[in-house]
């Protein structure tokens, strides 16, 4: 019995572990624009403003929201050029609900001073990797965000204290749906759940 134990306790955390490793937790910020495969542009069916404004993928049709919790901001129609209504941005979240994806592109407009812009990408994993974004602050900054390997990208904050023109040019690849929880996944949980059981028929 002990050794029936081991065994299932064994291949459930050997099919975790698998999981885990079939996941890397890695990005690559790369300064410039450098557009991956199947890049799709982000675009604004009709203008719009507020704390959350929604755009649309050129290919995918999925949704992309940009949320500010201290600005309202204004979208344009056509390619999403997302301005502050008044001021500048200061900070601004990028989702796709339903969706992950693989690398995102955009342009921070004339931050007000260099250096002043923090990147934080959040992984499906719940790993969070964070660019001091190198900056010009009289130009223009693109920023490519590369998600390495098998990883994928749940959201994007984009912070700065002395604020931002705008964001320009958003793009997006490798969208894909969330996907239900893993068949090994499920097994694996199975597995460790039967253990339990089989010490208590033991000790009876």
């Amino acid at each position: 019995m002990r050794q029936t134990t081991t065994r299932i306790l064994g291949t459930a955390l050997a099919t975790l572990v698998l999981i885990a490793s079939a996941y890397a937790n890695s990005v690559n910020f790369m300064p410039g624009n450098h557009p991956q495969a199947n890049e799709e542009e982000i675009l604004f069916n009709t203008a719009m403003t507020g704390n959350t404004i929604t755009g649309h993928t050129n290919q995918t049709h999925a949704a992309v929201d940009f949320t500010s919790m201290g600005t309202v901001l204004s979208g344009k129609g056509g390619q999403s050029d997302i301005d502050a209504e008044s001021g500048l941005i200061h900070d601004i979240t990028i989702t796709m609900p339903g969706f992950d994806f693989k690398d995102y592109i955009f342009n921070a407009t004339r931050p007000t001073d260099a250096n002043n812009i923090i990147v934080d990408v959040f992984l499906t994993d719940g790993t969070e990797v964070t660019d001091n974004f190198n900056n010009n602050d009289h130009g223009q900054n693109f920023l490519t965000i590369v998600a390495t390997g098998s990883a994928l990208i749940d959201k994007i904050t984009i912070t700065s204290s002395g604020g931002f023109a705008s964001l320009d040019h958003n793009r997006v690849s490798g969208v894909a749906a969330v996907p239900e929880p893993s068949s090994p996944l499920l097994l694996g949980c199975g597995l460790l759940g039967f253990v339990p059981m089989l010490r208590r028929k033991k000790l009876s």
